[in-house]
């Protein structure tokens, strides 16, 4: 019983070290056995940024249309959305690691193919893009719509 008290004793506040250390260089780890330090609680002088991506269908006729994600990822749950769209259309260049343009893929470019089949029936998707964008709200204007500003964007060509 000593050593189990000693040990919790030591540990404690390696623990606390170790989650400071890794929280100012990679942000708050997670799940951590001491509370998390809530920094991403909105706070009423600042403005809100949410990443976000629009999906634009490109025709054979020069056409395009928007694409909401759920008439896309009708199959999917909604809570869902958002983790499949960062894993399969989120450019490496943001996400800064391999393997999150899984949307290249010829399975998943027939399979969007046939989605885009069924939403716009008679017509021929040629290409989409995933453009994603930062949301920004700003809570001074209440009721002006959100500001748009692109970061990247995915093409996908479907031919």
């Amino acid at each position: 019983m000593r050593r189990l008290f000693v040990a919790v004793l030591v540990w404690l506040p390696v623990q606390y070290a170790l989650v400071g250390l890794l929280g100012s260089r990679y942000g708050e780890p997670w799940p951590a056995v001491v509370m998390p330090g809530f920094q991403r609680v909105w706070d009423t002088s600042e403005q809100i940024v949410l990443p976000t991506v629009v999906l634009e269908v490109h025709f054979a006729d020069g056409a395009r249309a928007t694409v909401p994600h759920a008439a896309l990822l009708h199959d999917l749950p909604r809570s869902h959305h958002r983790a499949f769209l960062e894993a399969a259309f989120r450019p490496e260049t943001l996400s800064g690691r391999a393997g999150t343009e899984r949307a290249r893929r010829p399975e998943a470019v027939g399979w969007l193919r046939a989605r885009l089949g069924t939403l716009y029936p008679g017509r021929r998707p040629v290409r989409l893009d995933a453009r994603w964008v930062e949301m920004i709200y700003r809570p001074e204007a209440r009721a002006a719509a959100p500001l748009l500003d692109p970061v990247d964007t995915l093409v996908l060509d479907l031919r």
